[in-house]
């Protein structure tokens, strides 16, 4: 869309007067065509031209041209002979008048055409020479722009990943408008985001802003952690209003949600910092661990990705021990030989919908004793 607008000046031209002598095509019409007439798309009942005649000569009035094509619809040229241009006949007179304007948009529409410029090809028939004069006049139709920018869906809704960098492109106001002048020839005056008051917790207006020098691109001011506001039960999605003004400082407003989309960037988290067991060294079977079981969840609350648990390659101890992979239960199955010794276990996300698979790891402390029986079995 075009980011600038006509200011139409409309120059009235008087009608085009034509002075018949002695009755005489040729000598009361040398010299006076081609004629231009200038009106614009507003305009009604207008003369466009008049002309003194004679009850001997023959008038006859069509349609030539249309936006410099000669190629002419007609029906087109029926209904604007029929219902927008009047020719009246008299023995003394003859008229050519507009009875409603000419509105661009109704030609667009209905034929294609913006009847921008129109030719009407005239003859006149003087009984006294065989052949008829051709002559013409040009009606140059001047497009006003009546109607003002309206976005194509209220309110304005978009989402972005909280991931976004600060000056990511987010939205082109540009892009959701529409104008109902046909073609749309809209220009627009002021792009301006201001504060949501409606409900001042998800005013966004430091969140999002127009970038300079742009028509309407609407950019992100401030990365939003959709993590921390969702902790502490704060609305993830941020509201401003949108102001549009054209050139002649018509108003069109709505609203801009910005929805705040959870993305996997943070890793499992374990119950407890660190754990401990206790087992001797022809123990097999389940380990108990303290304080508590091991435990880990995806800190994503939308995304909550399942766990995977494995114990991490380190040391000759681990070959003694093994992990249930869904539960994190822990089990010996071979002779411990070493003394007590640090393990790790490793948490890994299971996220089907995502490439991006984190992991993090706490340490397991493990002691022996001389029992055949782990401490707490």
């Amino acid at each position: 869309m075009a980011v600038s607008s006509w200011i139409v000046i409309v120059i009235c031209f008087p009608p085009i007067l034509v002075n018949i002598v002695n009755g005489n095509c040729v000598e009361s019409l040398q010299g006076i065509y081609p004629a231009l007439v200038r009106i614009s798309e507003i305009e009604n009942d207008t003369v466009l031209l008049n002309t003194t005649t004679s009850p001997t000569l023959i008038w006859n009035f069509t349609l030539s041209e249309v936006d410099n094509a000669v190629n002419i619809d007609k029906a087109l040229e029926q209904d604007l002979f029929e219902n927008f241009i009047n020719i009246s006949k008299s023995d003394t007179h003859v008229e050519v008048k507009l009875l409603k304007p000419l509105n661009t948009d109704y030609f667009c529409k209905i034929y294609n055409k913006q009847l921008n410029s129109f030719i009407i090809g005239i003859t006149c028939k003087d009984p006294g020479n065989s052949a008829p004069i051709p002559l013409s006049f040009t009606v140059s139709n001047l497009e006003v722009d009546e109607f003002k920018p309206e976005f194509r869906i209220q309110p304005l809704t978009i989402t972005i990943p909280e991931s976004s960098p600060i000056g990511t492109t987010l939205l082109l106001i540009n892009n959701t408008l529409k104008d109902e002048d046909c073609p749309p020839n809209f220009g627009l005056n002021t792009i301006r985001l201001t504060n949501y008051t409606i409900d001042p917790q998800v005013n966004g207006i430091g969140v999002v802003e127009i970038r300079l020098g742009s028509v309407g691109d609407v950019v992100l001011k401030q990365k939003v952690d959709f993590d921390k506001e969702y902790a502490v039960r704060r609305p993830v999605y941020f509201m401003v209003n949108v102001r549009v003004t054209d050139p002649q400082n018509r108003l069109t407003t709505t609203t801009l949600r910005i929805n705040i989309k959870d993305v996997n960037d943070l890793p499992p988290a374990f119950d407890e910092f660190t754990y401990k067991s206790h087992t001797s060294i022809k123990y097999r079977g389940k380990l108990t661990v303290t304080p508590s079981a091991i435990h880990a969840v995806d800190q994503d609350p939308t995304i909550n990705c399942s766990v995977i648990y494995s114990l991490v390659q380190s040391g000759p101890l681990i070959q003694s021990f093994d992990i249930d992979s869904t539960t994190g239960e822990l089990s010996q199955i071979q002779d411990v030989v070493s003394v007590a010794e640090v393990i790790q276990i490793q948490a890994t996300e299971n996220c089907p919908d995502t490439t991006t698979q984190l992991s993090r790891t706490v340490p397991l402390l493990i002691t022996l004793n001389d029992d055949t029986v782990p401490v707490g079995k």
